[in-house]
């Protein structure tokens, strides 16, 4: 397949992709299913659309799902390394307002305070406050 060059020509250097998770559970938790498609594992759908278009790929990626453990934190961070991303976004999961999410963790008694919606946000993560 020849490389995209309409992406370089539109001046694009890079593309962003929310990937959110290597976990398989997880992604069809969240019907993230997009990311699920294909023969192609997701490290090796990322390193193809970089030769394809020759662009640098940058990846939002998510810890703190129900299906997350102790033990993938490791998955997590090979699966980054494996990637060779130049740049990940990495943050916690968040529980915004008016989401799916929001009203099942709310209907099993699991929310301890509303998301400002900034994955930075040191104040609103497990304090407890």
């Amino acid at each position: 397949m020849a490389r995209l060059h309409w992406f370089h020509k539109a001046n694009f250097i890079n593309g962003f992709y929310g990937v959110e998770t290597p976990n398989e559970a997880s992604l069809l938790g969240t019907d993230k299913r997009q990311n699920l498609r294909g023969e192609r594992s997701l490290v090796e759908k990322l390193k193809f659309i970089s030769e394809q278009t020759g662009a640098g790929v940058m990846m939002g990626m998510i810890y703190g799902f129900d299906h997350d453990s102790d033990e993938s934190v490791q998955e997590f961070i090979d699966f980054v390394n494996a990637c060779h991303a130049p740049i990940v976004m990495a943050g916690l999961l968040n529980a915004l307002p008016c989401t799916p999410l929001i009203a099942r963790l709310q209907k099993q008694g699991r929310m301890i305070q509303a998301s400002s919606g900034n994955n930075s946000d040191a104040e609103n993560h497990g304090n407890g406050a």
